[in-house]
């Protein structure tokens, strides 16, 4: 999970400083998008929510978006990755790569690209507003992430 924030300074107590409100925050985003499932899923009522780790950095606003771009990409690989695996066994993926895997899916009566994009690319998290589902492919989509990057003067 990727995320980009802002935290104002009014925000700021506890003792902690904003770079720990915010990778607090993160964690609890991936609590929330949990109960972001598709229909026909069963969710366990008695299982502790999920965290994750959480860790900020600053990224040159030049490199914003290829940063994205980049994690998309990655994350697309891991789809792939994963319904591969599903169909395959470990030994018959080992050392193959996204193209390979795609066709041995194929092979195997799957077609990735049938996939929701939200499985082969993942989902946004836009505030203020609900779970994107339907995200672009950034490299043929920049515009997408760069209205994002938008700063508001006070």
């Amino acid at each position: 999970m990727t995320a980009v924030g802002w935290i104002p300074t009014r925000v700021l107590g506890f003792g902690a400083n904003k770079w720990e409100i915010f990778a607090f925050t993160l964690a609890y985003a991936g609590h929330t998008l949990r109960g972001s499932v598709e229909p026909g899923y069963v969710i366990l009522r008695d299982i502790k929510p999920a965290h994750f780790d959480a860790r900020t950095f600053n990224v040159p606003e030049a490199d914003v978006v290829n940063y994205f771009i980049w994690r998309q990409q990655d994350a697309t690989r891991n789809a792939i990755s994963m319904a591969a695996r599903s169909v395959a066994s470990h030994s018959e993926c080992q050392e193959l790569n996204s193209n390979q895997l795609q066709e041995l899916m194929f092979q195997k009566g799957l077609n990735f690209n049938d996939y929701s994009s939200y499985w082969k690319r993942g989902r946004a998290l836009i505030r203020p507003g609900p779970v994107r589902e339907d995200v672009p492919i950034f490299t043929k989509d920049r515009f997408y992430l760069e209205k994002f990057m938008e700063i508001e003067e006070p």
